[in-house]
């Protein structure tokens, strides 16, 4: 592992082969009132500044800095169809962009270690991404670690896209108000990671990736899915893979949404939460679904389904010949819902409650070993029915 100073000769020796020259605590600040307007900023050095600013339309950014402690700004608040690009290698960095107006794009890098990324949009159409990630150095690659990005947008066909590697890094998005249609992705390498997306709106997407130990990934998507104009509904999508153990994983979500979790590793921890309410009532038919498929040892997955017409659905499966350990909690709370839980192996356990008319299906000891098997099924009302096989 290379420290702070090797980082900086490597950055260094580069910009000194480029033709550029190392300097020190300056600052470099561009006002521009034009149409198309083009702003290039270059720093090579340690405490630098450098800030743009521009109010019309078509305008392009470019910041590039090499070195630790450096500090760059964009600010492009007054039209449409604007560009910012950001490129900072070294440690203890910090960029931040901000665009008000349709159809702008900023993009983001880092290279380095205790990096800090910021990106604000307002209007429709915007595209943000972020990427922070390992350095190549004469002798081979650096690790980042404990940087962050936060991605923020208000407008409608929004899209955001953060990617990290190393470990002790955080991501964050919000896509808040008017931001229908909107997409979010982040993808993270490294162990001690975590990302939290929040989604306030409809026909609204998250994806979410992880590849480590101990990471964290939250979505949170808290829409009600309703256009009252057209008195149709429109759900959201969330979907998390994590690769690895010791990790945990949590989607929320409100009516006629669908959330798929993934996990492959020992002891992850699954939660999904559809709070359904009035709505799914009200235009029956327009449920909530819920897929959460684990493998491996020792895992717990945990479902929680409010109104009815809901599907919950949950496979585990372990590659060990003797104990499994895994766990499923199945929580329906209205009415005509359907629980599905699948599980290998032996001393795996599955607790399904549910209320009336309620479909619940167990199967426990396929494909593998079997035995220490518990599964609990209870069922309130009428109209209810269960199938337990255990092999």
């Amino acid at each position: 592992m290379m420290n702070s100073q090797q980082k900086f000769l490597s950055a260094a020796i580069a910009s000194l082969l480029s033709g550029a020259v190392l300097a020190d605590s300056n600052t470099s600040t561009s006002n521009q009132a034009g149409y198309a307007d083009s702003a290039y900023i270059d720093q090579s050095g340690y405490g630098n500044y450098a800030a743009s600013t521009q109010d019309t339309n078509y305008d392009t950014t470019s910041i590039t800095q090499y070195g630790n402690d450096n500090s760059a700004s964009n600010s492009q608040t007054g039209g449409d169809y604007n560009s910012s690009n950001i490129s900072q290698s070294g440690d203890s960095n910090s960029a931040n962009n901000a665009q008000n107006g349709s159809s702008n794009s900023s993009n983001t890098y880092q290279t380095g270690s205790y990096n800090t990324a910021d990106s604000t949009q307002f209007g429709y159409g915007n595209g943000s991404s972020i990427a922070q990630g390992s350095w190549w150095w004469w002798g081979g690659w650096g690790w980042s670690s404990n940087s962050s990005a936060n991605n923020h947008q208000e407008g409608n066909w929004s899209s955001s896209s953060i990617n990290q590697s190393g470990d002790a890094n955080v991501a964050n998005v919000s896509q808040w108000w008017s931001t229908s249609s909107a997409s979010a992705n982040a993808s993270q390498s490294g162990n001690g990671n975590g990302v939290d997306i929040e989604q306030w709106d409809w026909s609204q997407y998250a994806n979410l990736n992880q590849y480590g130990d101990y990471n964290y990934a939250s979505i949170g998507q808290d829409g009600n899915a309703s256009d009252w104009y057209y008195g149709n509904t429109y759900g959201n999508s969330g979907s998390i893979y994590q690769n690895g153990s010791d990790n945990e994983a949590y989607l929320r979500q409100s009516v006629y949404n669908t959330a798929s979790i993934s996990q492959d590793g020992q002891s992850n921890y699954t939660d999904v939460s559809q709070s359904g309410g009035w709505l799914n009532d009200y235009w029956d038919g327009h449920p909530n679904n819920a897929y959460v498929t684990q493998s491996g040892a020792y895992n717990d997955a945990t479902i929680a389904q409010a109104s009815g017409n809901n599907t919950a659905s949950v496979q585990q499966y372990s590659d060990y010949a003797g104990e499994s350990g895994n766990t499923v909690n199945i929580d329906q709370y209205g009415d005509s819902n359907t629980a599905n839980a699948y599980q290998n192996g032996a001393d795996n356990t599955i607790f399904i409650s549910q209320n009336v008319g309620n479909t619940a299906n167990v199967y426990q000891g396929l494909n593998g070993a079997s035995y220490g098997n518990y599964a609990e099924v209870n069922q309130n009302g009428t109209g209810n029915s269960f199938t337990v096989y255990q092999q």
